[in-house]
């Protein structure tokens, strides 16, 4: 959407530009970092958080009291499902390949709070309700309500409260880093589509990447 910003974010996805670039100019993410704290951050803090701390805990242990990792070597490049369970529930994640050529965990479309539709549309965020069984997270939520700046076509869903989380590791042995991607777009487009804002750069970095989507 922004073209001096898109050849930055291609190069990210790929791996290919160092962690000492540069800030951007006409950088569109501090007011909306400001924003966004004041509120929906309380939800998605506690959402994120125990998912983070649910893939710290989880992993499987042989006989001889070692950890390890069983990986199913029936799919070869792009998903083997993995699960985890936070307090709302058990999610279904995946295995996915990065550019690179390495592989990491993804867990798509994850609620931190209740759809801000009907009486909740103007309201602060309350957090996300239970489900029963499993939930599918190999696919991201809903973007925000919005018109293309380009195509000028609508798209969108106001039920947009989802996030993604990526892990260069599963299960983790330790805490590590993470970094939480808020989009920009000056509240009027944009999202956390992990096309456009690819995680392979920084789980190289052995990083937990983090991305949302918020109400435009």
């Amino acid at each position: 959407m922004y073209p001096h910003l898109r050849g930055r974010i291609v190069e990210n996805h790929y791996g290919k530009i160092s962690l000492g670039t540069p800030n951007l100019d006409s950088n569109l993410d501090l007011p909306i970092i400001g924003s966004l704290v004041c509120c929906e951050s309380s939800a998605l803090d506690q959402s994120a958080t125990e998912l983070a701390n649910a893939l710290v805990v989880l992993s499987s242990t042989a006989e001889d009291g070692k950890t390890e990792v069983r990986i199913s070597k029936t799919l070869q490049k792009m998903t083997d499902t993995v699960r985890v369970r936070i307090s709302q529930g058990e999610l279904q994640g995946k295995k996915v390949s990065s550019k690179a050529g390495g592989e990491f965990y993804s867990f798509l479309g994850i609620p931190y709070a209740k759809p801000p539709v009907g009486p909740l549309r103007f309201k602060s965020p309350e957090p996300p309700e239970p489900w029963a069984g499993v939930r599918d997270a190999s696919k991201e939520g809903a973007i925000s309500p919005q018109i293309h700046m380009i195509l000028r076509n609508y798209s969108g869903d106001e039920d947009c409260l989802f996030l993604n989380v990526h892990t260069p590791q599963w299960p983790v042995s330790r805490l590590k880093p993470v970094m939480v991607w808020i989009h920009g777009g000056g509240f009027e487009m944009g999202s956390g589509d992990s096309s456009l804002y690819g995680p392979d750069y920084f789980l190289a970095q052995d990083v937990v990447f983090v991305s949302i989507n918020y109400r435009l």
